[in-house]
């Protein structure tokens, strides 16, 4: 009892510690410590996207077979000649596709229209698509801009670990001169 005693008052009083106590927290202290490794040692994969306008990837007939049809792919054709369906296509990468639909999603009501491409098969697409412009003699300027914008925006995330700033330009989607770009990362 007086052994018990001299503990609990030693204790008390901040000189010692119970031996229960310094189990414990020399026990916690090993799983912190080794959690704090791990977590510092762990690469960061950020999952990215940036939304282009349907135009960023050229007029329909060079576009439809990756993105589909310029119009609202709930119906069934196209609506009239002049009209501009701001569909937008999320070029994705370290994410899955169904990942990046969830992030944004197709809506009717409220007419939001996204496509989704990974990030190689847009790279592909557009260099494919520029190389075919230049030799027909055709101005591939826009879909410069968006191959340019698409590896700039990757480049900053791998390049960095960090998000990269969002980026816009003027247009907002269409067949505006320049292509709208909004990056994104988690």
């Amino acid at each position: 009892m007086k052994a018990k005693r001299l503990l609990i008052s030693q204790f008390e009083f901040g000189l010692s510690s119970p031996p229960w106590l310094a189990y414990s927290f020399g026990y916690k202290m090993k799983s912190i410590i080794v959690s704090l490794i791990l977590v510092l040692a762990a690469v960061p994969l950020r999952a990215a996207e940036v939304i282009l306008p349907y135009s960023a990837f050229g007029p329909q007939v060079a576009a439809y077979e990756l993105i589909g049809m310029e119009w609202w792919q709930w119906d069934s054709h196209g609506g009239a000649a002049d009209r501009d369906y701001p569909i937008k296509v999320v070029v994705y990468w370290d994410q899955t596709q169904e990942v990046t639909a969830k992030r944004y999603p197709v809506d009717q009501a409220k007419h939001q229209d996204f496509r989704y491409v990974e990030y190689l098969k847009a790279i592909e697409h557009l260099e494919h698509t520029i190389k075919g412009f230049k030799e027909e003699k055709l101005d591939a300027t826009i879909l410069e801009r968006a191959l340019a914008q698409l590896k700039k925006q990757k480049a900053e995330e791998v390049g960095t670990g960090q998000p990269a700033t969002r980026s816009q330009t003027k247009s907002e989607g269409g067949d505006k001169p320049q292509p709208e770009a909004e990056g994104r990362s988690r």
